[in-house]
């Protein structure tokens, strides 16, 4: 008798053996490697335009509309 786990197809097979047993071995992927490199790299970026601007965000309306320039 199968048994339902709960999961799509799509994920049921994303945790068959192989794909544990890469991901215990501690395997860096390109993938990885630039999701952390550009991660810190963005922080950096954010970090230094605020530092720049004293504080305040360089474009604080980023919820509402800017106003209109006459």
């Amino acid at each position: 008798m199968n048994t339902y786990s709960g999961l799509n197809l799509n994920q049921d097979k994303a945790t068959k053996p192989q794909t544990v047993q890469m991901v215990r071995q501690g395997e860096a992927t390109l993938y990885w490697f630039l999701l952390i490199h550009y991660k810190t790299l963005i922080l950096k970026l954010l970090v230094s335009l605020i530092k720049q601007s004293k504080g305040q965000m360089p474009y604080p309306c980023f919820y509402k509309r800017r106003p209109l320039q006459k």
